[in-house]
């Protein structure tokens, strides 16, 4: 029996040794499930993470994209405005060069009624001066002298008679004696 005994107590040992190795090992397992599990939630932790990052992403691209567009069609849109308004400032040249031609010929015609004018008074100008000058020799000679032209003075009659005696011999046709007797008398 102590054979028996012996070989139960070393039976015993052996499945005690097994149990605390099986224990050992459930333990350990145990301890590995569990890091396994924190391990397997800090993926999932972080492969929302990821989704999430992927998704505010992807929100940011479309918003992207959609600014890209909108500003696009803006650009579009602003392009054709330019060239109404490139169509609108060269029609608009052309009306203003068309005013300075017009205006340049208005000048120009204007320029030229000016030399016409200046050159109407130029011979005003020249027949004036023409008259006076036959009126300055007019003083000079009393050939076309009237009675209103003759100034009044003392010896007004000598003058008178003077002046006649020399209008007949220069102008023998006109006959002043009509003039003379009025002119004497006063």
């Amino acid at each position: 029996m102590q054979k028996k005994m012996e070989k139960t107590g070393v039976e015993k040992s052996d499945l005690t040794t097994k149990i605390e190795e099986l224990d050992l090992f459930n333990d350990t397992s145990d301890k590995e499930l569990k890091q396994l599990n924190r391990k397997k939630q800090d993926a999932m932790v972080e492969d929302n993470i990821l989704k999430l990052e992927t998704k505010r992403l992807r929100d940011l691209l479309y918003n992207k994209a959609d600014s890209v567009l909108s500003l696009e069609k803006q650009r579009l849109w602003l392009q054709a405005v330019m060239s109404e308004r490139e169509e609108e400032l060269k029609l608009h040249r052309e009306m203003i060069c068309k005013q300075v031609r017009l205006a340049e010929q208005e000048q120009q015609a204007l320029r030229l009624h000016r030399m016409k004018s200046s050159s109407v008074r130029r011979t005003i100008w020249m027949l004036k001066s023409a008259r006076q000058r036959r009126r300055s020799r007019l003083w000079r000679t009393p050939c076309m002298w009237s009675t209103a032209a003759i100034p009044l003075t003392r010896n007004h009659s000598t003058i008178w008679r003077s002046q006649v005696d020399v209008m007949r011999c220069r102008c023998p046709s006109t006959s002043y004696v009509s003039d003379v007797p009025s002119a004497a008398t006063t």
